[in-house]
């Protein structure tokens, strides 16, 4: 039980984290009352402090920090849901009542208090490492995959400087500029690939197994979506 519990917690912390671009430090300080719920597969995010040394809990360092982030998922709003209920059982346990305040933490150790900041970069580790997941990333790649997802699909960059609390629209900039040289490298990639395959058009016979007989033939591994059950 108490190994479903901790995977609902990470389920969500990296929910978080990809769909909302969150820093880690402001998911960790988020509360209940930090979220709005609106309908069945709508929640924001309201950003207005972060965790820092020491688990200190500050103000965003800048008043772009301060942010609410709209999320239309909901797979999100289910596991939201779910994880308050089994955190209110887990707590109960512990004699700690999350009731009492909507101001109680989303994540907190069995106490009730802040997580130590360490703590998302192990759960981080070791899904990696039971999963076998490759290329390794940090915590940090899931705010540029949400920043570059925007960027990538047409948001407007003044838009996505707001939603990731940038203080200077350079600084989203330089993230659209690496997205775009990234977006180049790959594009020259495919191009060389398509050209030495055995399976081109005009080769006039098909020398090799199709497409869909190479996905067949492929490591299972490489195909599977991995999903944290929680």
């Amino acid at each position: 039980m108490v190994t479903l519990l901790l995977q609902s917690r990470q389920y969500v912390f990296f929910k978080l984290l990809f769909l909302a671009g969150l820093r880690r430090g402001e998911a960790l300080a988020l509360n209940w009352s930090d979220l709005t719920f609106e309908g069945d597969s709508k929640v924001s995010v309201t950003i207005n402090k972060t965790v820092a040394k020491k688990l200190a809990i500050n103000p965003p360092k800048t008043p772009a920090g301060y942010r609410t982030i709209p999320i239309y998922d909901k797979d999100t709003v289910n596991a939201l849901h779910a994880w308050r209920v089994k955190q209110q059982e887990k707590m109960q346990y512990y004699n700690v009542n999350t009731m009492v305040s909507n101001d109680f933490p989303i994540f907190c150790n069995h106490k009730g208090t802040t997580l130590n900041l360490r703590t998302p970069r192990v759960w981080l580790l070791k899904l990696m490492d039971d999963n076998h997941l490759e290329p390794r990333i940090t915590l940090h790649k899931a705010r540029h995959s949400f920043i570059s997802n925007l960027l990538l699909a047409g948001v407007p960059v003044p838009t996505v400087q707001k939603l990731a609390g940038h203080d200077s629209p350079d600084i989203t900039l330089a993230v659209y500029a690496h997205v775009n040289a990234k977006q180049r490298e790959n594009a020259a990639k495919k191009l060389s690939e398509y050209l030495v395959t055995d399976d081109k058009a005009d080769s006039g016979k098909d020398s090799g197994p199709s497409n869909s007989k190479r996905l067949k033939q492929a490591n299972p591994l490489e195909l599977r979506i991995i999903e944290n059950d929680y």
